[in-house]
C-alpha cells in the first residue's frame, strides 16, 4: 500500500483575523480592516453593497478598535453627528461571527452572521450608552 499523506490540520477560524488583532489600539481607518480582507468583502456580503458603501462613507470619526475578553469591536460615526449616524462593529474570531449595528435616525439596525455576539461586560455597557446618546428605544 502506497503511504498516505498526512491529513492537514484543520486551519483555525481565529487564524484570519491576527491583522485584525494586531490592530488593536489603531482606528479602523487607520488598519484598513473596513475594506480588506477578511472584513471589507464580507461586510459587503452581510449589509449589501448600498448599506456597506453608505458605510463606508458615514465612517468619519472613530474610536479605536479594542479588545475584550476575545471580542473584538470598532466604532464610527459621521463628523459632528456621532448620536445621529453611527456604526459598531463586533468580531468574535473564535465563532468566526460578524455583528454590525448602524444606528440611523434613532433607528437600530443590526447586521448579523454567525450568531449575534455575547458582549463582554464593558463592551455591552459602552453599546447601551451609545444607543442611549443615539436616542435608541431599548
Amino acid at each position: 500500500a502506497a503511504p498516505q499523506a498526512p491529513a492537514a490540520a484543520p486551519a483555525s477560524p481565529a487564524a484570519n483575523y491576527d491583522p485584525l488583532r494586531a490592530a488593536v489600539g489603531q482606528t479602523a481607518t487607520e488598519a484598513g480592516i473596513l475594506k480588506s480582507a477578511p472584513l471589507g468583502p464580507r461586510l459587503e456580503a452581510l449589509m449589501g453593497a448600498d448599506a456597506y458603501q453608505q458605510m463606508l462613507q458615514d465612517w468619519q470619526t472613530e474610536r479605536p478598535i479594542e479588545e475584550e475578553a476575545g471580542i473584538l469591536h470598532a466604532a464610527g460615526c459621521q463628523d459632528n453627528n456621532c448620536s445621529g449616524v453611527g456604526y459598531d462593529l463586533f468580531v468574535d474570531p473564535a465563532a468566526d461571527a460578524v455583528n454590525v449595528f448602524a444606528i440611523r435616525d434613532k433607528r437600530l439596525t443590526p447586521y448579523i452572521d454567525k450568531g449575534r455576539i455575547a458582549l463582554p461586560q464593558g463592551m455591552a455597557d459602552d453599546f447601551r450608552a451609545t444607543q442611549a446618546n443615539a436616542g435608541v428605544s431599548p
